[in-house]
């Protein structure tokens, strides 16, 4: 039954899309979309920073700090990866006074709390995206096949990238002294375990234990090194283990939704010492991976055929258009999927009700 469960709630996913597309009869409808799409995740980004600074509703019971509504600070900040690359591209392409201050300060805030959040695949994801995105902008521009007209338009153009990658340099300091400079770190608590998640980390990566653990054979890992509620020593060996997985059912996979259930025998001594024996894992924490083995070969080609199919549709417009605001909208959505697709290597946000209805 729980493969009914998950087709049930991709039907609602599918219905929303249709909704949308049938609801978008011209191009005001597609910009008051996005405007309402921008505006309420900058009031969700607005509502997490005040949480990240302790400020909350007393009635509301919080288990984590800086996760707005969602109940998880990495599930907010995956919904936010598709907002912000919409808000900073539509904040250039748009020359009237209100909504270019809305627009800039949509990417102001959230772009705010996605450094105070400090999920750290949604930090990876954006800037793998914004680095493609930078790439391709230049290589169609450099080869000609990016028409733009904004002759008129191009001191202005440019007067606003230098105000918002100024304005976001700031952020960055702002958010960065949060982590490195004992007097800021140490005015709240979530932002003291900030600083010590982000050191820690940063000399995993330094000293290339991560990715040694995850090349080594799982004999080879010391139990010792092995820290309850570690989550990347979590999805190091649930990846392992999901792996084993697949191969028993290399054809078909195990099935829509049953990857909890035909995960847990594969669970071994050192993931319960990561995860906690108590906890039922649910999910690969890599969505690639978990439609690999869930659909297996034929479903997980259909997850990269419908990825490549965004992004030819998103060329295909940029190539033939010569409108300013739609390239800027375009190129906003094709650096918001990248952002996220790349974030579900390191988490479920296609599993996460906010991001999911915003792909779709």
């Amino acid at each position: 039954w729980e493969g009914w469960i998950d087709l049930r709630r991709w039907t609602a996913y599918y219905m929303v899309m249709f909704v949308v597309f049938n609801s978008c009869t011209s191009r005001q409808d597609v910009y008051r979309y996005v405007n309402w799409l921008l505006a309420v995740g900058t009031a969700f980004s607005a509502y997490g920073i005040v949480q990240i600074f302790g400020f909350d509703f007393p009635f509301l019971v919080q288990n984590f700090k800086g996760n707005a509504t969602d109940g998880n600070p990495n599930f907010a900040a995956e919904y936010i990866t598709m907002v912000l690359p919409l808000a900073f591209f539509m904040s250039i392409a748009t020359m009237g006074r209100v909504r270019s201050i809305f627009y800039i300060a949509a990417t102001l805030i959230t772009g705010y709390f996605i450094v105070l959040n400090r999920c750290k695949a949604a930090w990876v994801g954006l800037s793998f995206a914004s680095m493609v995105a930078v790439v391709y902008t230049a290589s169609m521009l450099l080869t000609n096949k990016l028409r733009l007209k904004i002759t008129d338009r191009e001191r202005y153009v440019f007067k606003r990238l230098v105000q918002i990658i100024a304005l976001s340099f700031v952020i960055v300091v702002v958010g960065a002294s949060a982590t490195f400079i004992p007097a800021v770190k140490d005015l709240h608590p979530s932002i003291r375990e900030g600083h010590n998640r982000f050191i820690s980390v940063a000399k995993e990566f330094l000293e290339f234990k991560t990715v040694g653990y995850l090349l080594s054979p799982e004999s080879k890992i010391d139990e010792s090194v092995i820290i309850l509620g570690d989550t990347t020593m979590q999805r190091i060996f649930i990846w392992k283990h999901a792996w084993e997985l697949y191969k028993q059912h290399p054809l078909f996979g195990v099935g829509l939704g049953n990857f909890k259930i035909a995960y847990q025998p594969y669970r071994s001594r050192k993931e319960q010492l990561a995860t906690g024996p108590e906890v039922f894992v649910r999910r690969t924490h890599n969505d690639w991976l978990q439609c690999l083995v869930e659909l297996g070969p034929l479903g997980f080609g259909a997850f990269i055929l419908i990825q490549l199919c965004l992004y030819w549709m998103g060329h295909r417009y940029l190539v033939r258009s010569s409108r300013f605001e739609g390239q800027c909208l375009v190129l906003g959505s094709m650096t918001a999927f990248m952002a996220l697709f790349t974030t579900a290597i390191f988490g479920f946000p296609l599993h996460s009700p906010n991001p999911t209805f915003t792909v779709w």
